[in-house]
């Protein structure tokens, strides 16, 4: 990829509260408030939003590790792959990023899901890594994630998703009926 493409497909804004409203994470009414809070404090935005409940802390820490990674544009642009790849933004990036589970945990997992033809979040449920509620909301926070990255970089992903949303409401409906959560993900 030449230079000038990099640039003419660069984030159009790298700033935490513009990638938070990209992602619906925050409204626009809210990131108003908070500036004017951070105005008045000095605070971070992050640590503001944290405070007010607007965002969890999870939440303002997935999302500084996306905004370091498109400032860091050209290495994102450069690489092969679906923009979830290029960005960690998969499940499991995301969880051992965040120190959800370790990388041995995660490279017995993806191995038992090449071998057994699963999906990562179901093997995860087996192993009692996750919870079915916990893995709905990282799968949550995986669609967020995604959007703010398609929004700001005008990439769009090969699978938008669509396997996350399908298993968030599998969860739900399963949670909801008390059935088991085996063969939902």
């Amino acid at each position: 990829m030449s230079t000038t493409k990099i640039f003419a497909i660069r984030p159009r804004s790298t700033a935490l509260g513009q990638l938070l409203v990209a992602g619906s994470f925050i409204t626009t009414y809210t990131l108003q408030q908070a500036l004017s809070t951070q105005r008045q404090d000095g605070h971070r935005l992050g640590d503001i939003l944290v405070k007010r409940r607007d965002l969890s802390e999870l939440e303002k820490q997935t999302m500084l590790n996306l905004q370091e990674k498109l400032i860091q544009r050209e290495e994102v642009f450069k690489s092969e792959g679906d923009i979830t790849q290029r960005l960690g933004l998969n499940l499991g990036q995301l969880l051992l990023d965040s120190g959800e589970i370790t990388h041995q945990q995660l490279d017995s997992s993806l191995a038992k899901q090449i071998r057994q033809g699963l999906c990562l979040g179901e093997i995860l449920i087996e192993q009692q890594l996750l919870t079915p509620i916990r893995l709905a909301h990282w799968l949550q926070l995986q669609k967020k994630l995604i959007r703010t990255a398609t929004v700001t970089t005008g990439l769009t992903p090969k699978n938008t998703n669509i396997t996350a949303d399908k298993n968030e409401r599998n969860l739900q409906r399963n949670f909801i009926s008390g059935n088991s959560v085996q063969g939902i993900i």
